[in-house]
């Protein structure tokens, strides 16, 4: 009998040991090979200043915080094909009063994906940004998002609109 336990004993021991050997393996093949080459290639695409890719505070979500951009559309297009699939959010340097001018656009982003008049959705966010006085801004479209970029002295806001429901890969939220 006492030879017994002895045996349950050792396999409940290499059981064990086998767990965390292969929990560290998984835990270093994610960190190194996988991780480590989506950090690196992030870190390429200019704008990019910096790069999270803690699974426990982002759930599994990429943060990358963007630099001050000329055009959004692209560098979120960058970022994606550099991310390989994975889900992004990009962060920017948004303050209340920039806040206050995306929120008095949204309605005019939203209208125009249901009815398709983007020419409005434009002016409209034209005359909010020159009422904001702000230094520049940017809208830009392609088949799946609406990109709305506002600047006003060394603050920057990005917001994304997907035009699909469904999967959504990249956004600001």
């Amino acid at each position: 009998m006492d030879v017994k336990l002895q045996r349950a004993g050792l396999i409940v021991l290499v059981a064990l040991v086998t767990l965390g050997v292969l929990t560290g393996v998984q835990f270093g093949w994610k960190k190194f090979m996988l991780d480590g080459p989506v950090k690196v290639k992030l870190s390429t695409v200019q704008g990019v200043s910096g790069v999270s890719l803690d699974q426990e505070k982002t759930k599994g979500i990429i943060e990358v915080m963007l630099t001050d951009v000329p055009n959004l559309k692209e560098t979120a297009q960058s970022v994606l094909e550099a991310a390989g699939g994975s889900k992004v959010k990009l962060l920017d340097k948004r303050t209340p009063e920039l806040l206050a001018v995306m929120e008095k656009t949204r309605f005019d982003i939203e209208e125009a994906m249901m009815r398709g008049n983007f020419t409005a959705m434009e002016k409209a966010i034209d005359g909010a940004a020159k009422s904001a006085k702000l230094d520049r801004y940017g809208v830009y479209m392609d088949s799946d998002n609406i990109y709305l970029q506002l600047h006003k002295g060394e603050n920057y806001l990005y917001q994304i609109f997907p035009r699909k429901t469904g999967k959504v890969e990249i956004t600001t939220d």
